[in-house]
């Protein structure tokens, strides 16, 4: 499981590049995050993905977002409509069937309670799309200081 800074769509080499300089300017220290909350996007009458949200912590994810951000702007990538909105996607939805019956379960544990993750480093990845899914690789990593 990730958290998605910023969806790069496909790009150059030169443009990952210049991303991977970006990413070693920053710097951060380890920190946690506590994980809890699980709801849907776009919302539970229409369920495409549901996720599992951030808590305590999730102002140490925003201000590596803000880090990075300005830095992808200055390389020319146009700034993210959908901005940041920290979450583990757990499940993508891709029929209606029993629709209701899993908004139902994901209310039902809307509150509910994962634990906390330790956050080290921040990954450059690369997604395949394959019949069964995607499959993640990472190009790049910067590690917390």
């Amino acid at each position: 499981m990730h958290f998605t800074f910023r969806f790069l769509g496909e790009v150059p080499s030169a443009t990952i590049e210049a991303v991977k300089k970006a990413m070693n300017e920053l710097t951060f220290e380890p920190f946690s995050l506590t994980i809890n909350g699980i709801g849907a996007f776009p919302n539970l009458r229409r369920i495409n993905v549901i996720w599992i949200g951030v808590t305590a912590g999730q102002d140490r994810l925003e201000q590596l977002y803000k880090q990075l951000e300005p830095k992808l702007r200055q390389i020319g990538m146009t700034p993210d409509d959908k901005g940041f909105n920290p979450h583990l996607t757990i499940a993508r939805v891709k029929s209606g069937l029993n629709r209701d019956a899993l908004a139902a379960y994901v209310e039902k544990l809307g509150a509910a309670k994962f634990g906390t993750i330790t956050v080290t480093a921040l990954r450059l990845k690369k997604s395949t799309l394959t019949p069964t899914g995607p499959i993640y690789s990472t190009i790049h990593e910067i590690a917390a200081s």
